[in-house]
């Protein structure tokens, strides 16, 4: 559990370019996903269990995209699928239920006017899009 909750949007440091999931990607922020979760994702980076590999990183949120080659699996911690609006609505939902909530990072251009930096949406797609090309090239036995 974490202290407080993991909650905005994460820009990724570390990517692994190797990583058919992170193509397109380059290391600096490019990469960016919703978080939002009360608890950490402790790893061992030096002793991953075999075949697992994380892909993408960031140290204020951990392994953000991981993958297991040999067993057709990819495993995102965040919410890629978040919508420009899905984070406020957690926001004020909690407000309103009086839940201990901070504003969520990197989200808001204005809160007042409620106006949100939609920056994760270039990012969501490319995954996306990654992880169709992945599928659809195990469908037909090309490597990737």
């Amino acid at each position: 559990m974490l202290l407080s909750k993991l909650f905005g949007i994460y820009p990724a440091e570390t990517i692994n370019s190797e990583s058919p999931i992170a193509r397109g990607f380059g290391a600096g922020g490019l990469l960016k996903m919703p978080q939002s979760r009360h608890t950490g994702i402790v790893l061992d980076e030096d002793h991953l269990p075999n075949g697992l590999t994380i892909d993408v990183s960031s140290p204020k949120t951990g392994p953000i995209i991981l993958s297991a080659t040999d067993r057709h699996s990819t495993y995102i911690t965040g919410h890629p699928e978040y919508s420009e609006e899905t984070l406020a609505l957690e926001y004020y939902r909690d407000l309103y239920e009086q839940m201990p909530i901070r504003l969520p990072q990197n989200y808001f251009i204005d809160q007042d006017s409620g106006t949100v930096d939609y920056s994760w949406k270039a990012s969501s797609i490319q995954i996306y899009d990654n992880w169709t090309k992945i599928i659809a090239n195990q469908k037909v036995g090309l490597s990737i």
